[in-house]
């Protein structure tokens, strides 16, 4: 946990230094605006065994720099919550506006690694970082000085677990034909596929 505390730190700092880098070239240049942020926060959602959805919130900020209209590079990070457990991705970003209006259609894809925490969780002795990828698109309304985004989109997140699993008892009236299931000591490996549905603020 110490290790992924320090991962998460190290790239907080190397984001918000990246992000005054590009603010200094953007301000010296005294041309557009070329570094943007957004804020947000959304929802995703699956389906369980037993067909009922689950849903899970999820917090993000993002910083890109303009190269033009149609690709848009960045850093993304946020909060992200599973049904037991919750992580920090940080993430390579690449987006951009289909046409040249005010309200546009808009695409995202981003892909990075998600450091997950394991300090709470009761099931797992150990959760190992995981690669994630995400899609989508959506609309972008424009006001004065920010803008509104609603999107959609498709994740996969990866993971490994370690812990015990597998405990059960199926008992009978025939004492003899019951049985009891010891747990064992399992690796597991995840992919979690979600929908993602975003709303957030670019200014």
């Amino acid at each position: 946990p110490a290790d992924h505390r320090n991962i998460i730190t190290l790239s907080f700092v190397l984001f918000i230094s990246g992000s005054a880098s590009l603010f200094g070239q953007t301000d010296s240049t005294k041309t557009e605006q070329r570094l943007s942020y957004q804020l947000g926060f959304g929802l995703t959602t699956f389906e369980r065994a037993n067909a009922s959805n689950s849903y899970n919130a999820l917090f993000y900020g993002n910083i890109t720099y303009f190269l033009n209209p149609l690709f848009q590079l960045g850093l993304a990070t946020g909060y992200d919550e599973y049904n037991e457990l919750s992580g920090i991705p940080i993430m390579l970003i690449f987006q951009g506006e289909i046409g040249n209006r005010k309200h546009l259609p808009i695409y995202y894809v981003q892909g990075g690694l998600t450091h997950f925490f394991e300090e709470d969780n009761d099931r797992f002795d150990s959760i190992d970082e995981g690669r994630i990828f995400e899609a989508g698109l959506g609309y972008a309304f424009g006001f004065k000085e920010t803008r509104l985004t609603l999107t959609i989109g498709w994740r996969r997140q990866m993971l490994t677990t370690e812990g015990w699993e597998g405990y059960g008892y199926f008992y009978t009236t025939d004492i003899f034909a019951s049985s009891f299931l010891p747990p064992t000591y399992q690796t597991t490996h995840w992919k979690l596929d979600r929908m993602v549905f975003r709303i957030g603020l670019t200014f």
